[in-house]
């Protein structure tokens, strides 16, 4: 839908949010029973000790815009970011 009304151009810009939650303990317990779950509860990638993967929880935002807005953005969302960047470091 977002796509659409940024072709359609009823909108300038689109956010588009996705989010996963673990609501059922279900799945954690058949990967648990197919031995797919870490035993230890900690994500190792790539190393030699690694014995599983570890479930999440977490969310993701993006913002859309058309190439023409985003190309006349760039400057500001660059500054906004070097800003946030800058505060969160003091």
């Amino acid at each position: 839908m977002a796509i659409q009304s940024l072709r359609n151009k009823e909108s300038n810009l689109a956010i588009v949010g996705g989010i996963n939650l673990i609501l059922s303990p279900k799945r954690s317990v058949s990967f648990t029973n197919a031995g797919m779950l870490s035993v230890d509860g900690r994500c190792k990638v790539f190393d030699e000790s690694a014995n599983g993967y570890v479930r999440g929880e977490g969310c993701g935002v993006i913002i859309l815009q058309s190439l023409k807005n985003a190309v006349c953005c760039t400057l500001f969302v660059f500054m906004w970011h070097l800003f946030f960047v800058i505060y969160c470091i003091f």
